[in-house]
């Protein structure tokens, strides 16, 4: 595993965009036209850009797998944090899509913890080298990371497939919710 550095924004937005081009989520998040695919990669930036300066970012050994890391005990609001919500307002969600992301993010920091841990905000591998075993390995790795920072993992999955995969990996689930007629798992790893 790789630690990303800031000019390997590029490589992380590409196979970000690329993974989540069909989730859901994702699309009901960004404002859907022609485009749509631009909007998903300002989405990817900001994520970046927030996940380097408020956790970690990592790339798999062949840059074809990356992990978005947040420690939201670090999270802090500044002049810098609240023109990247105002340029994503404008430049991806729209106010209508923005108002459902912030409610849906409200839900799941109702069931985090109150204690310091390691969130996976995204993970996602190059979809033309998906099924090869790569995000595992780069998930193997981040397990690794969190018990060196002695920090408990915890992520959600809306997809029953994923919250699957994460179970294989000996995360547990310890909260459903439904936000937008939508179920989702919160997962946990000590």
């Amino acid at each position: 595993m790789l630690k990303a550095q800031y000019n390997d924004k590029d490589i992380v937005v590409n196979i970000l965009s690329k993974a989540y081009n069909d989730s859901e989520t994702i699309n009901e998040t960004v404002i859907q036209d022609k485009k749509r695919m631009n909007r998903i990669k300002r989405l990817m930036e900001y994520s970046f850009d927030y996940s380097y300066s408020f956790g970690s970012v990592y790339l798999s050994d062949d840059k074809n797998s990356t992990a978005l890391i947040i420690f939201p005990d670090t999270r802090k609001t500044t002049l810098k944090t609240i023109l990247w919500d105002i340029k994503l307002l404008i430049t991806c969600t729209g106010f209508y899509n923005a108002i459902k992301a912030l409610k849906r993010e409200a839900e799941l920091k109702k069931v985090h913890p109150k204690i310091s841990f390691y969130y996976i905000w995204m993970i996602g591998t190059d979809p033309a080298y998906g099924n090869q075993g790569i995000g595992t390995t780069l998930m193997m790795d981040l397990i690794d990371d969190s018990r060196l920072k002695q920090r408990p993992m915890y992520v959600e999955a809306r997809v029953f497939k994923t919250m699957l995969w994460y179970q294989k990996l000996g995360f547990s689930i310890y909260n459903e919710f439904s936000s937008s007629d939508r179920k989702w798992y919160c997962l946990k790893r000590e």
